[in-house]
């Protein structure tokens, strides 16, 4: 499958080089350079992701996210589409196993309500919503702690979504979207 892949990836880099020098004079650098670089980056992840989900640590699941995106990366820059197409082939199946992969280990590894509150502390909303896939929403009544809101939005593993509004049926209240990132080995 490895061989198939690299000759796959050496396709997308040809094609994507020939439609550059159709404009350019300068020199574009060799289709093996980049290659090469492009081939370790699916040996590793071929390799990475087959650990079992739910036993991966922290640093493994971050190296195997980092070379994710350079993948995706490069399949933006060399203009591949991620369409059904390119699904079919053997670097767009291992692409998305490894995305799936990545998707099992963040849920094995989304905390539990309770943890979610202790981690948002000393942030302490009136109401908080779990919305599904490590998405709340947080609600507070009128009158509404602003510090809340700022140590909500500077807590680590905490991604805020969109700015903070006025919820219905909730006067001169305020609620805040928020997803908490799995922290897998950290300790709350």
């Amino acid at each position: 499958m490895l061989t198939q892949i690299n000759n796959e990836v050496l396709g997308i880099i040809n094609r994507h080089f020939e439609e550059l020098r159709r404009y350019t004079t300068f020199t574009v650098p060799t289709s093996r350079e980049v290659a090469t670089y492009i081939k370790e980056i699916v040996k590793k992840l071929s390799t990475l992701s087959l650990y079992d989900p739910e036993l991966v640590t922290e640093h493994l699941y971050r190296e195997v996210r980092e070379l994710l995106t350079h993948l995706e990366e490069f399949l933006h820059e060399m203009g591949q589409p991620m369409d059904a197409e390119f699904r079919f082939t053997c670097l767009g199946q291992l692409w998305q196993y490894v995305s799936d992969w990545c998707t099992d280990v963040e849920r094995q590894n989304l905390p539990l309500d309770q943890e979610v509150w202790s981690l948002i502390s000393p942030a302490a909303p009136d109401c908080l919503e779990h919305l599904g896939d490590g998405y709340y929403e947080a609600k507070w009544w009128h009158p509404v702690p602003m510090m809340d809101v700022e140590i909500l939005s500077r807590t680590e593993y905490v991604t805020t979504y969109g700015q903070p509004y006025e919820p219905k049926g909730m006067p001169n209240g305020l609620a805040l979207r928020f997803r908490v990132q799995p922290f897998l080995d950290a300790a709350l």
